[in-house]
């Protein structure tokens, strides 16, 4: 039984510590992700720890034998963790400023407190596996090289898992960044207080004994004697390290550790507890109305009343945002009525964001992307169209349905629910949709049927409002699998239009734009549906080529659209510009994909509709200017066609092959300068 815990103990400890370290990489990505993006804060980070894992093999095993070392070295990392939020956030928002670090900012940050974190965690596994590598001297655990190996191996399948569980939102609220390194803090400052009592202390010289030691462990030696030479063996001395056994106060010592600093830590940002709002920023300019961490990062609501908007942000990216302030939200028309019974007047202008909660006025939205989106309304959809003169007052969309996929700041949702029609929501992440209705003029319809689970969706009929908090691909999925097996499917149980915006810190997620993903929506669409699809990036690049050329695959017809500022004497795009862009496709060979023309009910009393719906032609990219120009198949020898066709296959996005995300990287960080040339460092810091 002592046999085995020898080796059982040491086991647990060093399994213990990769967890705990598991942890410590989490929230260190995490941490960097609201000033860098998640791009950026991952890119180099796996090349930093591992290397620190391998920095304690090079000092002699002997170092870290005594239990002195070892308590000192988890008091150090004590005090690393309890400090690693205001390290990280200090670090992190000293290299970001100017927008010019997307790259080694974090490596710089990284290296000040993740690598002593990782070299400490090892040194510590060396020195608790010296049992078992003393048993193998000549295995592969006699290695110190080995043991921080299997580290690195342990430590990232942890990590692997740990992600995985937060991406399902398993630890919504549980595990925040901060949460997770004060836990941390204070588990090593107990467990340096067990170091120093159960471990060994200093080495003691033994007595050697009367049995022959083995030949490696001799001396040898030779004295003349009387015109002889004799060779004398001499023990190699030994040592044992002696169990402490004595109490003393010095040995509590770790227990303060933790405390001290994590009193300094939850008393400064991103830890502390502040009652919102609360003013920051140049001259008190930004207020911060709510901040979430959340499934997708940490949500924030801020106010910046030197520019005049309201923005809803998910750590290094815009989800959306409104104008504010009395000019700023004024709407189209002004209707004037009078009082029965009285000569008084009184003045009423809608805004063209609608009413917060708190009955603040809203204006327009400050991205025209989202009111591009909108566009989705205006198609001619064939035999079933809608005409509009362009003298009719209003326009009528009862009975229609709608699936957003994204919800944002909800200016799309918004707009569909006002028209009337029926929209379904799904959004991932539980604090975006409950900031979009909070703060963003998100309308909690009568009837919403809001859902975190997949039960009876075909039993809710389109026509009802419904909000289902989860990823997308699980909804679309189980939805047309469901549709296939009903013979014939309700056409009730089919959406007139889809809105697709899932982008967010210069990336998307993959799996939802694939070719499998796409065909089980247009189960989802009708015949004559209207499909609408957000992508920022480079116009010629290969993430904007492959999702042109994945859609166009599915979809019998696409055209694409911009949200630039209009300039008429402006040339619209060129290959390498980074833009904001809209695809609409459908599935009908039947429309023609023409916009009808907008009537004022169109615009929801709101300037930027009526201008973004009157530049629809100026705004068009056309596909030539993605793909680039395409020789004549007919006149290429067979080994260009060949070499055409195998590039087709490449760009085209399936769930076995899909480049997407690997060709967003580079996007990522210029997203992130971007970003950071819309705002300024103190609004990037404000969360």
């Amino acid at each position: 039984m002592a046999s085995l815990s020898k080796f059982v103990f040491p086991a647990i400890k060093c399994l213990t510590l990769s967890a705990a370290l598991a942890l410590s990489n989490l929230a260190a990505q995490r941490s960097l992700s609201p000033l860098f993006g998640s791009v950026a804060a991952s890119a180099n980070f796996s090349t930093i720890w591992m290397t620190s894992l391998y920095i304690p093999t090079t000092v002699p095993s002997s170092f870290f034998k005594s239990s002195k070392v070892a308590s000192n070295m988890l008091m150090a990392l004590s005090a690393l963790w309890s400090l690693a939020p205001v390290i990280l956030y200090r670090a992190g928002s000293t290299f970001s400023k100017g927008g010019k670090e997307a790259v080694f900012g974090p490596v710089w940050t990284q290296v000040a407190m993740s690598a002593p974190v990782a070299a400490l965690c090892s040194a510590l596994v060396v020195r608790w596996s010296e049992p078992i590598q003393s048993s193998m001297p000549n295995g592969p655990m006699g290695s110190t090289m080995y043991v921080a190996g299997l580290l690195y191996l342990s430590t990232w399948l942890m990590e692997d898992y740990f992600w995985g569980h937060l991406r399902q939102g398993d630890f919504d609220g549980l595990i925040t960044n901060c949460n997770i390194f004060l836990f941390l803090g204070v588990a090593a400052s107990i467990l340096a207080v067990f170091e120093s009592f159960s471990g060994d202390d200093e080495p003691t010289p033994v007595a050697p004994t009367p049995a022959p030691a083995a030949p490696s462990s001799k001396k040898s030696s030779t004295k003349s004697t009387s015109g002889k030479t004799v060779k004398v063996e001499t023990p190699a001395p030994s040592y044992t390290y002696a169990k402490s056994s004595q109490f003393s106060f010095t040995k509590l010592i770790p227990l303060l550790v933790s405390p001290l600093f994590l009193s300094i830590t939850k008393s400064q940002r991103p830890c502390s507890s502040p009652t919102y709002p609360y003013a920051t920023g140049p001259n008190n300019s930004l207020r911060v109305l709510a901040a979430n961490e959340s499934i997708s990062g940490v949500i924030t609501v801020v106010e910046d009343h030197g520019h005049g908007f309201r923005y809803l942000r998910c750590d290094h990216s815009l989800l959306g945002g409104v104008w504010i302030g009395d000019q700023r939200t004024k709407g189209m028309q002004t209707i004037t009525t009078t009082e029965p019974g009285s000569d008084e007047t009184k003045e009423f202008n809608d805004p063209p964001g609608g009413w917060d909660v708190n009955g603040e006025r809203l204006g327009d939205s400050i991205y025209s992307a989202f009111v591009l989106q909108e566009g989705i309304r205006l198609f001619d959809r064939g035999k079933n169209k809608k005409v509009y003169s362009s003298e009719a007052a209003e326009s009528s969309d009862d009975g229609e349905s709608a699936l957003v996929i994204g919800l944002g700041a909800g200016i799309a949702a918004r707009s569909l629910a006002l028209h009337n029609i029926s929209t379904t929501i799904l959004e991932v992440d539980p604090a975006v949709h409950y900031y979009a209705q909070q703060f963003f003029g998100l309308p909690s319809l009568p009837g919403n049927h809001y859902s975190t689970e997949l039960t009876n969706i075909l039993e809710i009929p389109n026509n009802s409002p419904q909000t289902y908090i989860m990823d997308a691909r699980k909804y679309i999925t189980k939805r047309a699998e469901l549709m296939k097996g009903m013979r014939p499917v309700k056409e009730s149980l089919r959406y007139d239009y889809i809105v697709h915006d899932c982008f967010s810190g210069g990336m998307v997620p993959t799996h939802l734009f694939s070719v499998e993903f796409w065909e089980d929506l247009k189960v989802l669409m009708k015949t004559d549906g209207i499909l609408a699809v957000n992508f920022a990036g480079k116009v010629g690049s290969k993430a904007s080529r492959a999702i042109l050329k994945t859609l166009e695959y599915s979809f019998d017809k696409c055209r694409i659209f911009h949200d630039q500022m209009y300039d008429p004497e402006k040339k619209r795009t060129t290959d390498d510009e980074f833009l904001n862009m809209v695809f609409f496709c459908t599935q009908s060979p039947e429309i023609s994909m023409d916009f009808r023309n907008a009537v004022p009910s169109d615009f929801l009393n709101s300037y930027l509709r009526q201008h973004v719906f009157s530049t629809f032609d100026w705004r068009e990219v056309k596909p030539e200017e993605v793909v680039g120009t395409l020789p004549d198949k007919d006149k290429m020898t067979p080994q260009e066609r060949t070499i055409q066709e195998d590039e087709e296959k490449f760009l085209l996005l399936t769930d076995q092959q899909n480049m997407l995300g690997f060709w967003q990287k580079e996007s990522a960080i210029e997203h992130w300068t971007l970003m950071r040339s819309v705002l300024s460092d103190a609004n990037w810091e404000a969360y």
